[in-house]
């Protein structure tokens, strides 16, 4: 009696079957042919978050949100895993992974907790954009895009510096933001284009060096003349040591130091501006140890002062996700002067790592700063473009927690993203043309695969040019 009914279920339990496996089908197809427009998307948006980047915070926030929903469809998954699982970037998801961890033991509400994790969301972008720019043969139209796109806020700098009026007349020559963003704006394309007009002088096309090193130059003079931040004086005498030892070796070190002071001596001697930042500082300095005045640098040796107690209640895991201003408003009670500011970081991307995440999140911050230095330690223009990213917000995590701002942090996960992506396609374009190099000496016997293998390297070489 109940083999007819049951022999009905089964039927239409087979019908839905295929039903759901031919639109699944159909869907994907439908996604194979749409793949190209998502992937050219894609490459556009990541363009256009580097160009938006010296500009708008609301503008980048949206153009990676709708970047990410045009790459995830046109992914490798499997490389975009390998990429997660690798230490370039696999640690910075660790970090992430870690912080969220830590919202468990954190004494503090559900809404303090979400707030302190939402500063490391941006480093899970890494492995995606590692993904997509070592397929993808347009990483260099985004440095390009920041590039001119800095270049534009360059010349409204200087404009606003000579006419205050034109823009902003309270802040001259900081057209948008403030003037340490900016600086180290400047200081990241300034450095590449030397290394850029070095590499075109040794291959003597003269001009394109011309005009890369006085764009260079224009835009250090800016720093150093128009709005300066003292963390890009030391940015800029860090890197100036990093271009002499890549471009000469460690041996020339001691030069490098020696004209790293001659240029410190001719700077200061002709910059007022420049005295003035740096005299401030030391008059700060002086009002906050004489008189507890909470000037800017007082401020700063204050914040780090609580932050290494802060650090001793916890050493090892730290005090939790979001745990930090809760601690900074504790320490202020009753408290006048310096003591008494409340701040959500320490202005220090290690304190405001180890507050948090104890020892075993410093280790990991260390960990993703070294293997990202080591990644774009190679001798080419790409990777030193990488290399002054990297080194500049190391250096700049030191007096400010560079991560957890906006613009640095978006720039340092772009930067480390995109550039990344490129080193490492190089990096296997040379494995495999070693590996054809290896194979090509053995087909001397067999002029007819030496022919196909010749085609293949010709034909692998048109690309890497296009690249």
């Amino acid at each position: 009696m109940n083999l007819a009914p049951s022999l009905e279920n089964r039927l239409l339990l087979q019908t839905m079957s295929q039903e759901f496996v031919e639109v699944a089908q159909r869907l994907q197809l439908r996604l194979q042919k749409s793949r190209p427009v998502f992937r050219n998307a894609a490459d556009l948006l990541a363009v256009m978050v580097a160009i938006a980047l010296p500009w708008s915070t609301t503008a980048v926030g949206v153009l990676v949100v709708l970047w990410l929903a045009a790459a995830v469809p046109t992914l490798d998954h499997s490389k975009w895993w390998k990429n997660s699982t690798s230490l370039v970037g696999g640690l910075p998801v660790l970090l992430f992974l870690f912080a969220t961890a830590a919202m468990f033991w954190a004494d503090v509400s559900f809404y303090d907790r979400f707030h302190g994790l939402h500063p490391y969301f941006r480093l899970l972008m890494i492995p995606p954009l590692l993904t997509q720019f070592s397929t993808s043969e347009t990483g260099h139209r985004v440095v390009i895009g920041f590039l001119a796109s800095c270049a534009v806020l360059l010349a409204l700098s200087i404009a606003t510096a000579i006419h205050p009026s034109i823009w902003r007349p309270e802040n001259p020559g900081v057209p948008v933001k403030d003037q340490i963003v900016q600086s180290a704006e400047f200081v990241i394309c300034a450095f590449s284009l030397l290394y850029f007009a070095v590499v075109k002088w040794r291959r003597g096309q003269y001009w394109a060096s011309g005009f890369s090193l006085v764009g260079s130059l224009i835009f250090i003079g800016d720093v150093l003349f128009v709005a300066t931040s003292r963390t890009e004086l030391v940015a800029m005498i860090v890197l100036t040591l990093l271009l002499f030892v890549k471009l000469k070796g460690w041996k020339t070190l001691p030069i490098a130091l020696a004209v790293v002071l001659l240029l410190s001596a001719a700077v200061w001697t002709s910059s007022s501006y420049i005295r003035g930042r740096v005299l401030h500082g030391v008059w700060e300095i002086n009002q906050f140890e004489l008189l507890d005045k909470p000037t800017s640098i007082g401020l700063r040796l204050e914040w780090w002062r609580k932050s290494v107690s802060f650090i001793e209640r916890a050493p090892l895991v730290g005090n939790g996700t979001g745990s930090t201003e809760k601690l900074f408003k504790e320490s202020a009670i009753g408290k006048s002067g310096a003591q008494s500011v409340v701040i959500r970081n320490p202005h220090n991307q290690i304190l405001a790592i180890a507050i948090p995440l104890g020892l075993v999140g410093v280790v990991i911050l260390l960990g993703i700063w070294i293997t990202h230095v080591l990644l774009f330690w190679r001798d080419s223009l790409t990777a030193f473009v990488g290399l002054v990213v990297t080194a500049q917000t190391i250096v700049g995590c030191v007096f400010n927690s560079h991560l957890f701002d906006f613009t640095p942090g978006w720039i340092y996960v772009w930067g480390v993203g995109v550039v990344g992506g490129m080193v490492l396609t190089d990096e296997a374009r040379t494995v495999s043309q070693r590996a054809a190099a290896q194979v090509e000496p053995t087909s001397a016997d067999h002029p007819g695969r030496r022919g196909v293998l010749a085609n293949g390297l010709e034909a692998e070489g048109n690309a890497i040019s296009r690249v």
